[in-house]
């Protein structure tokens, strides 16, 4: 078998860009400001905190707004890839044997790394518990009808090979 999915990059509206260009610059002149009766190095030790935050700020920008995801099942293999622009980097890999569940989310807390979706329809997305090198996981994906009709069945041939 083989499917493949991809979840688009939702677009960021530009006022968003804007307002964050602003409040950074913003927050460099009120910095500024603060500090401007002090000596060079608080100054220069200001000014590392205010890159710090720029390349904060720019890091979430590319690392989870503009990633496309891409979900793969090649025979019994589960991947889950991140793209941006035009490189594909594998976040992760399971055997299907190795799924242990899949359920619907509801606002469960989920750490941002464990989210493989940058779409903002909850509905669709879904809890997928498995094993990966010895190690118990839970992240969360979009997938489509296809693929999520896949990992179910797999998921209940798994409950039902462990009650029996």
């Amino acid at each position: 078998m083989f499917v493949k999915q991809k979840i688009e990059r939702r677009p960021i509206k530009i006022r968003y860009i804007l307002i964050g260009i602003v409040l950074v610059l913003l927050l460099v002149e009120l910095l500024d400001m603060a500090i401007a009766d002090q000596s060079a190095l608080t100054r220069s030790i200001g000014s590392l905190i205010i890159i710090a935050i720029c390349t904060y700020f720019c890091y979430q920008l590319i690392y989870y707004r503009l990633s496309e995801f891409n979900y793969k099942v090649i025979r019994d293999d589960v991947f889950v890839e991140r793209s941006i622009s035009k490189g594909n980097h594998i976040m992760l890999q399971f055997k299907i044997f190795d799924l242990l569940s899949i359920e619907p989310y509801r606002n469960q807390k989920m750490a941002k790394r464990n989210i493989f979706t940058n779409s903002s329809k909850r509905d669709n997305w879904y809890i997928i518990s498995f094993t990966a090198e010895g190690e118990y996981k839970r992240i969360v994906i979009e997938p489509s009808a296809e693929i999520l009709k896949y990992l179910m069945e797999n998921a209940k041939e798994r409950e039902n090979a462990d009650t029996v």
